[in-house]
């Protein structure tokens, strides 16, 4: 069995350090509200507070394109339910138990393929590994009483870290290493680590951290039974980069975050011009709002009477 370096678990594929802003970027235009707004994609005025900011991004509407076009595409492919052709295997139990639940949390083969198709169509590409629990029987009856078959895991590429593929001799590309994200929180990480030998999953503390002493703990460590990677990388629409998708957010994540900002620029026309700035001293009364009147003292300097900062509507 394989043992890995804490350098090994933490590093990161080159493509994966490229893509992963813009990941980030068509994840939160897709999923809109806070997220997208926590993502800070509204253009900070110089100067501007941080209370003036968080003001202006809670005025600031989003119509979120990127969601109408993922699902519309979507609708469009499943509009029709596809027919497979399971052969000699139709009516087998386990197929019948996988095909209505695919990733052993209740969803069927066919949402599972449609939550892949949405995550490629956002990303550029997402990946499904087939597993099995490793649970020993002594035969295929109690296999089907424990209901011990494969199933379905999908990751978005921001959970798959790494990889790395070889060429064969026939010219076909093989993947030979594949590092995944099970489950992280800012003090650690659980990652899995396959390889063609063996499947290790690893608690990592201060994942984050590039230096630090912590080492690496083996939780979990079994052979790799079919000998290759059950992994399979669906893509929206392949790029020039191996495991690199292209998404269908390229465009339009970019116009609509320029329609929010737009938006923010046309609430802070209509603010200033109906509420503009007043420029009085201590002494005058006065208050904001239509028909509102000022009253100023008699002895006043003419040089002091108040005036109105406003913008053009023009």
């Amino acid at each position: 069995m394989a043992e890995y370096d804490r350098e090994y678990l933490i590093s990161k594929h080159q493509d994966y350090k490229d893509s992963l802003h813009n990941w980030n970027f068509h994840y939160r235009s897709y999923l809109g509200g806070d997220d997208f707004s926590l993502g800070n994609f509204l253009n900070r005025y110089i100067l501007e507070t941080d209370e003036e900011y968080l003001k202006r991004l809670d005025f600031t509407p989003l119509d979120n394109h990127c969601r109408n076009v993922v699902q519309i595409y979507s609708s469009f492919l499943f509009r029709v339910p596809p027919t497979r052709d399971y052969g000699s295997m139709s009516g087998d139990p386990q197929l019948e138990s996988f095909l209505k639940d695919s990733d052993l949390d209740g969803r069927s083969f066919q949402n599972v393929i449609k939550e892949m198709q949405t995550q490629a169509s956002i990303y550029g590409h997402c990946w499904g590994i087939i597993d099995k629990p490793n649970v020993i029987t002594k035969t295929r009856a109690e296999e089907l009483q424990q209901d011990i078959r494969p199933y379905i895991s999908i990751y978005s590429p921001e959970n798959v870290t790494n990889w790395k593929f070889e060429r064969l001799a026939n010219g076909k590309y093989y993947l030979t290493s594949l590092i995944i994200i099970e489950d992280i929180n800012p003090e650690r990480a659980i990652l899995k680590v396959w390889s063609p030998e063996d499947i290790c999953t690893y608690h990592v503390d201060d994942y984050m951290k590039d230096y630090t002493n912590a080492k690496p703990k083996l939780l979990d460590e079994q052979p790799n039974a079919l000998g290759e990677i059950p992994a399979v990388i669906l893509y929206n629409q392949k790029s020039q980069r191996k495991a690199i998708g292209i998404s269908d957010l390229s465009d339009v994540a970019e116009l609509q975050q320029s329609i929010y900002n737009d938006y923010s620029e046309i609430e802070q026309l209509i603010r200033l011009s109906n509420h503009p700035n007043l420029v009085k001293t201590p002494n005058v009364q006065a208050s904001a709002g239509a028909g509102s009147i000022i009253e100023m003292p008699e002895d006043m300097d003419a040089n002091l009477k108040p005036y109105i900062i406003q913008p053009s509507s023009q």
